[in-house]
């Protein structure tokens, strides 16, 4: 499959495993932490057309 979307999407989803030291355990902290910071955000409405 060639489809540049998804490929940088794996790509950064990589890095970011990288980042967290190939630790599962620390990649589900950082996607916990991130789930807990964009909750204590605003919501955003998207328009719809």
């Amino acid at each position: 499959m060639n489809e540049p979307t998804l490929e940088e999407i794996w790509s950064v989803r990589r890095d970011i495993y990288a980042e967290c030291d190939n630790d599962p355990y620390k990649l589900v902290a950082y996607y916990r932490a991130q789930q807990e910071e964009a909750q204590l955000q605003e919501p955003v409405e998207m328009e719809t057309t």
